[in-house]
């Protein structure tokens, strides 16, 4: 509320988790630690009863 977009591309590390079987809706953020590892809060996995209807979508704005 009362922010700004960010300007594409300005933060690499960022990626959503979205729900394959909501057509990619996006639930929630997280950040790329490593090529396989991404950080999120615990609660964002609540919404992901299935982990194979997980998208981890990156270098996207």
């Amino acid at each position: 509320m009362g922010g700004q977009d960010a300007a594409p591309h300005s933060y690499p590390w960022m990626v959503s988790l979205a729900k394959r079987s909501l057509n990619n809706l996006h639930l929630c953020g997280g950040v790329l630690l490593t090529r396989r590892h991404v950080l999120t809060a615990a609660h964002c996995m609540e919404d992901f009863k299935d982990i194979g209807d997980m998208n981890i979508l990156a270098g996207i704005h």
